[in-house]
């Protein structure tokens, strides 16, 4: 049997690769979307500053336009920043941040200087990001993590994003947008692949790659209200997509005026030691690889007595 590797090396499709040989028929595991996005780690970095004159076809405000990769991800991220300006706030994470070549121009976009953290689920792709950001001149805050599980407290940022992170999350959509709404203030927005919104050529799309559908109706049950659900300004023929805005109901606004790291099983302040972050509640250490924190649950190693030494 192959390895993975040479799977992905011979262009396989991993996530359906991984649905057909294990039991999750009908949704896509967190190992199969690791996986997948970890061994093309660098691919979006490449893309962005590819000298290729090669062109898609994008649909921009309804109309066709000719755009090579990287133009198309620094027009998205005007059309983001463009939506993010009517808002308020001064502090963001981006929920699967990827190699960070979205929010670094979202940034400079923005018209006035933000906080900003990203969070991501693969270790290879945040070492690709932070040579993206030293290249842009940015400055973000990353750490290893899962949208199931955040590493920080509640109410921790103004507003949380996401760029087409839940779409593979079929069946599991409402716990990661119940849990980026725990650590938003304010606002939460979401730019994902829409089958309400989208031609048939994305309806297709999505249930051939198990991808999330009904995204409205499951926003009906968590605690906030959508103030803007609409098609996004630019996307591809077979991959339309909405950008959807909600507003947090009954925010507890009281929180640490800085952004901290909190446990990812408990959610308890995390303590900085010996180079390494602690959790003092469940004796969990959690290593920082080239400064990158890394706060996976499965990333905590048992210590009970690591404070001693």
């Amino acid at each position: 049997m192959d390895s993975i590797k040479e799977l992905y090396s011979k262009n396989v499709n991993i996530m359906e690769y991984f649905r057909e040989n294990t039991s999750t028929k009908d949704s896509n595991s967190i190992d199969a979307v690791l996986c997948a996005y970890d061994y093309q780690a660098g691919s979006y970095m490449k893309n962005y500053y590819s000298n290729e004159v090669i062109k898609n076809v994008y649909l921009y405000q309804g109309n066709p336009i000719d755009l090579t990769s990287g133009e198309y991800t620094r027009l998205a991220a005007k059309c983001m920043s463009n939506e993010f300006n009517k808002l308020s706030f001064q502090t963001m994470l981006e929920v699967g941040i990827g190699e960070a070549t979205t929010i670094c121009d979202i940034l400079e976009g923005l018209s006035e200087d933000k906080q900003a953290w990203g969070i991501e689920l693969s270790l290879s792709r945040l070492f690709y990001a932070q040579k993206f950001m030293e290249q842009k001149s940015k400055n973000i805050n990353l750490a290893l993590g899962n949208m199931f599980s955040l590493p920080f407290a509640d109410n921790s940022f103004d507003l949380v994003f996401t760029y087409y992170c839940i779409a593979e999350s079929r069946g599991k959509e409402k716990s990661a947008i119940e849990e980026m709404l725990r650590v938003s203030k304010d606002y939460l927005i979401l730019v994902e692949s829409s089958y309400e919104l989208g031609n048939e050529e994305t309806k297709e799309r999505i249930d051939k790659l198990k991808y999330i559908k009904g995204l409205k109706e499951t926003l009906k049950e968590v605690d906030a209200d959508v103030i803007e659900h609409k098609l996004f300004d630019i996307f591809t023929y077979n991959n339309n997509s909405a950008i959807t805005i909600l507003k947090k109901r009954n925010s507890n606004k009281q929180s640490e005026s800085d952004v901290t790291y909190a446990c990812p099983v408990c959610k308890k302040k995390l303590i900085n030691h010996q180079g390494n972050l602690f959790c003092n509640n469940c004796f969990s250490l959690y290593p920082i690889i080239n400064n990158i924190p890394c706060l996976l649950k499965e990333n905590g190693i048992l210590s009970s007595k690591y404070l001693e030494f």
